[in-house]
């Protein structure tokens, strides 16, 4: 990430097929993604150990 540049939103495109969330975590100077699985019977996700392919858009107005 360029430090000169306030991001103000971020937005994470993932495939319909997948049955997965991102959990986002962000400080002032990064950022970091994980991929949960979106099971609602469980009190928590289970971080996803494979590779996911997502589209990731970074926006500033």
């Amino acid at each position: 990430l360029e430090g000169r540049k306030p991001y103000q939103m971020m937005r994470v495109e993932l495939p319909v097929s997948l049955d997965c969330f991102p959990e986002i975590s962000a400080g002032k100077q990064r950022f970091t993604l994980r991929f949960v699985n979106a099971d609602m019977m469980a009190d928590r996700g289970k971080q996803i150990k494979k590779d996911i392919q997502f589209t990731l858009v970074l926006c500033n107005f």
